[in-house]
């Protein structure tokens, strides 16, 4: 009976035993099972994709036309920004980007300018355009970036019928992706580029604050390299001096830093001698709604008014260069810039290290600005066009809301 009771014992302990390691055995399983992956999103309007294999290798920027019988232009709808610039005539010019989702065509196409290759450098993408100034032909020589050009590649465009020359010149997708075939696989996946994405609200906030950090300390670390590399080696007690300068110039900034307090703003209007446009905020939809000369600007073949989530305003300065009144953009100067996004605006200023990173736009703390999801329109104005917009105090903030507004012209 004893040895009987034994056995049972025995038995009843190897169960336990068995159980216990089976249970072990679980939880270390779910200790070691892999993270979930951070979700990917596309970098210039903060919409969420399956995976990084989702979206494209690079962008498309498409130089497009916008003088009278040009407009309206034919699937602008489709671009994920679209920059607009002052050329020569106090005119303007768009510069579409497309990403993530490609029209069967676009046009009318027109000729470059060197500041818009240093758009296209910014984003390292292909670059298409009709035509060029003297300055833009010897830039796009220069292989800074992968280009299409009607003046080279007549046979890739065609030309409308309900358009009057040189307003109708146009490209199908299909032409760009099979000369980038031929040239080079330009879209190839070896040829990917990474885009350091803008700052969305409840989006992307941390990872795009990392990746703004991570290039901030590379072109540092690149700086302080040749500058080492030109002066010999720095001693480890200056770099030691310089850090604690560093680290206590940063914790009196940051003791310093007020609230930025945006303002409510519902429109905005931009004026050059033979250029106007505007943007209504549409508060139920949560979009601007673009407007030229007071009519509703419409995308030709969708036939609906073009819209945006974000208003970015960069303040540049320009220079005549000959005597058709060509201008000189310096991409990289820097300058006063707005945001309007959710019907507010807030101020402050861009930066850009060179013509191979992106444009830094920051509000009066050195913050990024925060863009509402969705897509983004860029007005690039010089000293010859007139930015006007209403400005009120946000109401959690002042008793007297509407008694405090202020005209805004720069």
């Amino acid at each position: 009976m004893k040895k009987r009771l034994l056995t049972i014992l025995g038995m009843m302990v190897l169960a336990l035993t068995l159980i216990v390691g089976m249970t072990a055995c679980g939880s270390s399983e779910e200790a070691e099972a892999p993270p979930e992956p951070e979700p990917v999103f596309n970098p210039l309007t903060g919409e969420e994709v399956e995976s990084v294999q989702d979206l494209p290798v690079r962008p498309v920027i498409v130089s497009i036309d916008n003088v009278g019988d040009a407009v309206p232009q034919s699937n602008l709808s489709y671009a994920d920004m679209i920059y607009e610039f002052p050329v020569e005539g106090l005119q303007t010019r768009l510069e579409a980007v497309f990403y993530t989702k490609h029209p069967e065509f676009v046009g009318p196409v027109r000729s470059t300018r060197p500041y818009f290759v240093d758009l296209t450098r910014e984003y390292q993408g292909v670059f298409v355009a009709y035509g060029w100034s003297p300055d833009a032909k010897k830039y796009l020589h220069e292989k800074h970036v992968p280009w299409i050009n009607g003046m080279v590649h007549t046979d890739l465009f065609y030309r409308v019928h309900d358009k009057a020359a040189p307003h109708n010149a146009y490209i199908k997708w299909e032409e760009i992706e099979k000369h980038a075939s031929k040239s080079g696989d330009w879209f190839s996946e070896d040829k990917r580029k990474e885009i350091r994405p803008f700052r969305f609200a409840g989006v992307n906030e941390e990872q795009a604050d990392k990746a703004l950090a991570d290039e901030i300390a590379e072109l540092e670390a690149e700086k302080q390299a040749e500058e080492q590399a030109e002066e010999g080696a720095t001693t480890e007690e200056t770099t030691v001096a310089e850090t604690q300068a560093s680290e206590t110039t940063e914790t009196q900034a940051e003791e310093k830093k007020e609230p930025v307090k945006p303002k409510l703003c519902d429109a905005v209007k931009f004026d050059y001698s033979y250029s106007h446009c505007s943007f209504e905020y549409d508060a139920e939809k949560g979009n601007y709604k673009r407007f030229v000369k007071g009519s509703p600007y419409i995308d030709k073949e969708s036939e609906k008014q073009i819209k945006c989530k974000n208003i970015i305003v960069q303040k540049v300065s320009s220079k005549v260069l000959d005597a058709k009144g060509r201008l000189d953009i310096d991409m990289c100067k820097g300058g006063k810039a707005l945001l309007f996004t959710d019907g507010k605006v807030i101020k402050g200023t861009w930066t850009r290290s060179d013509l191979d990173h992106r444009t830094v736009f920051m509000d009066k703390n050195g913050e990024q600005f925060t863009l509402t999801p969705g897509k983004t329109w860029v007005e690039v104005v010089d000293q010859n066009c007139k930015v006007s917009y209403d400005a009120k105090e946000m109401p959690e903030e002042t008793e007297a809301a509407d008694e405090s507004a202020e005209t805004e012209a720069e």
